[in-house]
């Protein structure tokens, strides 16, 4: 499980995400997807802020995100919408490492 943040840009539909740098990891670090508009799986359409919800996984290039939270400014923004966000939920333990995976969108 790794930490990352997914940022998505409204004006355009992009996303990109960040992966938070752990000392000594081993693994490579940083930026995880470029921004970029990001297709879904199997269509010909993009991801868009409909398709992103607390507490449900999404996938990018074959990679599952489990999105766990979100920022005030999202969570006012979807209020607005009629589309209210969940809960935040716990960060999973992770059975290998002791570190939590979160995936966070602003």
């Amino acid at each position: 499980m790794r930490k990352c943040t997914l940022y998505y840009y409204l004006e355009d539909d992009t996303i990109h995400i960040i992966e938070h740098r752990v000392q000594n990891s081993g693994i490579p670090q940083g930026i995880f997807l470029k921004r970029h508009l990001v297709p879904k799986v199997n269509s010909i359409e993009n991801y868009t802020w409909k398709d992103l919800r607390v507490g449900e996984d999404i996938c990018f290039y074959g990679r599952v995100f489990r999105v766990i939270d979100c920022d005030q400014f999202t969570r006012a923004f979807y209020a607005n919408e009629d589309k209210p966000q969940g809960a935040a939920e716990a960060f999973p333990d992770d059975p290998f490492v002791h570190t939590r995976a979160m995936v966070n969108f602003k």
